[in-house]
């Protein structure tokens, strides 16, 4: 009876540790399996978090181009993306994969600057606006036979007066917007592409001595962006004869101050002036097909006038102020005319005294401070004018031309500078508004 007793509870043992066993590997198994799974599942949302690093460079490179697809591995897992607008703002959807695992990222930008052609964070005090052109009609000041409506012009200001308002809503065409303040690109944020320019043009050993330019063989030979061009390289540079240049595009560069006391008649595709600290011109000039003015504090012109070319492109830009006697767009010519500064801009006059019904002509005034013009004359041309558009900003970036005829890379660069402050905010930097994990 005892040794039967033993049996059973032998047998009851046994049988005790077989299911704890089997428990026991279940519960291993599934732990195993488990970790397995969390493994795989953060590796997914390591390469998902990849991928939107991989969208975010896409961006700052100056993507545009959307809806965007971007995909790649990591080892054995991979990425897709989808690069997506959403009204102002842009968003991005990540998907990683490991195995079976799939792990989703989603992040939402917040737009970059809303664009308009003429942005004054400020007041804008014009003093006349004479808005004749071509179509009849005339604005105050101006002549009759004038084309009084403009195209994309709108303006983003924060003090305009009710009669200046009255002039350009009412007989421009203009859309005002008044906000009690207006964010706007700033030149201070180009300063890199500037530079660099200047660092592939001149040596700091040039920089640092002063240089008077007498004679076009005062001039160096140099490449950028694989075209051939002349340059001056100078801590102060003074241009004190006039000098003609026919066969290359001029860049000159100073440490400190330009001063131009005489004219360069830069006839082939170019003049280019970036300076340090000021650029001084005391005299009216001719500008050619592309003009190209920086100066880190201030620029102060006389007039410039159009050469007569098939387009004449006007830059001026600069993160201090701009003081500008006159602009003059010539003959029929098409142009686009840009004046960009932080710190203000004041003109006394911007005219056109050419310009048949289909020559366009495209303005962009852009400040982080007040603009102050005295007088606009446009009586003596019956030209279609515009606000520059943000879309014309990326034609000009994308494909190298403005209104069909090629302009040098440099300048192409400028604009995809500008696109890119517009698509991301001044600062070029990405401002991340929600991150989701799933």
């Amino acid at each position: 009876m005892r040794k039967g007793m033993v049996l059973v509870t032998i047998l009851g043992t046994i049988a005790v540790l077989s299911i704890a066993g089997a428990i026991g590997t279940y519960v291993i198994n599934q732990e195993t399996g488990t970790t397995i799974k969390t493994g795989s599942s953060i590796k997914a949302l390591r390469t998902a978090q990849s991928g939107v690093e991989e969208a975010l460079i896409w961006l700052k490179n100056g993507g545009n181009t959307f809806p965007k697809t971007i995909s790649g591995n990591i080892n054995d897992t991979t990425y897709q993306v989808t690069v997506t607008k959403s009204g102002s703002n842009t968003e991005i959807v990540s998907t990683g994969q490991d195995g079976n695992a799939q792990r989703k990222v989603e992040v939402t930008l917040k737009g970059g600057v809303k664009y308009y052609p003429f942005a004054i964070n400020g007041t804008f005090d014009v003093t006349q606006w004479d808005t004749a052109g071509y179509g009849g009609g005339s604005g105050a000041g101006g002549g009759g036979g004038g084309n009084t409506g403009w195209t994309e012009a709108e303006i983003a200001v924060v003090d305009i007066s009710d009669s200046l308002s009255n002039d350009l809503e009412g007989r421009s065409d203009f859309t005002i917007y008044k906000m009690p303040s207006v964010e706007v690109p700033k030149v201070k944020d180009i300063k890199p592409y500037v530079t660099s320019i200047k660092n592939t043009l001149c040596t700091s050993t040039e920089l640092s001595t002063d240089v008077t330019v007498t004679s076009k063989n005062d001039f160096k030979s140099a490449t950028i962006d694989g075209e051939d061009v002349l340059v001056i390289c100078g801590k102060n540079v003074t241009i004190q004869s006039s000098i003609t240049i026919n066969d290359k595009p001029v860049y000159i560069i100073s440490e400190e101050t330009t001063e131009m006391q005489e004219e360069i008649d830069a006839d082939k595709d170019s003049l280019n002036i970036i300076a340090g600290d000021e650029i001084q011109i005391p005299i009216p000039i001719a500008f050619p097909e592309n003009t190209f003015l920086y100066a880190e504090n201030e620029i102060n012109v006389e007039g410039l006038s159009e050469k007569g070319k098939s387009v004449n492109n006007l830059i001026i830009a600069t993160p201090g102020t701009i003081n500008l006697n006159k602009i003059n767009n010539t003959g029929n010519t098409a142009s686009t005319t840009m004046l960009w500064a932080d710190k203000g801009i004041s003109v006394d006059t911007i005219a056109e005294t050419g310009g048949s019904r289909w020559t366009s002509r495209n303005y962009a005034i852009i400040s982080d401070g007040n603009v102050t013009i005295n007088t606009t004359a446009f009586a003596n041309s019956k030209s279609d004018k515009s606000g520059l558009s943000s879309d014309e900003i990326i034609e000009y970036c994308d494909t190298g031309k403005i209104q069909g005829v090629s302009i040098p890379e440099t300048y192409k660069e400028f604009f995809c500078e500008l696109k890119k402050l517009i698509d991301t905010g001044s600062g070029g930097s990405i401002n991340i508004i929600s991150w989701k994990e799933y």
